[in-house]
């Protein structure tokens, strides 16, 4: 990150349950990581993506609300080899985050079980923090269409949960 950014330090908002903090925090430690650790519990998850350049998040409603603010996102997931395997047998669907699964396609860059890797996910960084690459552009348009569609479907009665449904 630091190497994306140029910055000597990288300023992390981190929320999520817990359990995985102490792990995440150990991480950084182990790295010697410049990492700036706040307790979610004092954020409003909307002001701290409207706060955020980029934001990586697990499959859920903060990719959606990323999304819906038009903030370049990154959707991770990785778990354990046995939890993959049953996910991968049950589940049969294309995408895991919301806007792609409502879209029908890979609007969000989704780095799930094996592609979620360091290498990828700086890669990602790198491209959407990049204000000329023509990925991040079209990530961009590609979410302000999402966007667009979802309050036009709205307007017309047709609730996001029912597109989703469907």
């Amino acid at each position: 990150l630091r190497q994306c950014t140029g910055d000597s330090s990288v300023d992390v908002t981190f929320i999520a349950a817990q359990s995985v903090r102490h792990q995440v925090i150990q991480l950084a430690n182990d790295c010697n990581a410049d990492i700036v650790f706040h307790d979610g519990s004092q954020f409003a998850a909307r002001s701290v993506i409207d706060s955020s350049d980029l934001v990586i998040a697990a499959s859920g409603t903060a990719v959606l609300e990323a999304a819906l603010s038009l903030k370049p996102v990154i959707c991770i997931y990785k778990c354990d080899w046995i939890s993959q395997t049953i996910a991968k047998r049950r589940a049969k669907v294309r995408f895991v985050s919301i806007p792609n699964i409502m879209s029908d396609e890979e609007i969000i860059p989704e780095l799930i079980f094996e592609k979620c890797r360091p290498d990828l996910i700086i890669h990602w960084i790198q491209t959407l923090m990049n204000h000329q690459d023509p990925l991040r552009i079209h990530h961009l348009t590609q979410l302000l269409n999402f966007k667009t569609q979802l309050l036009s479907k709205h307007a017309e009665n047709d609730l996001p949960s029912d597109r989703a449904s469907k």
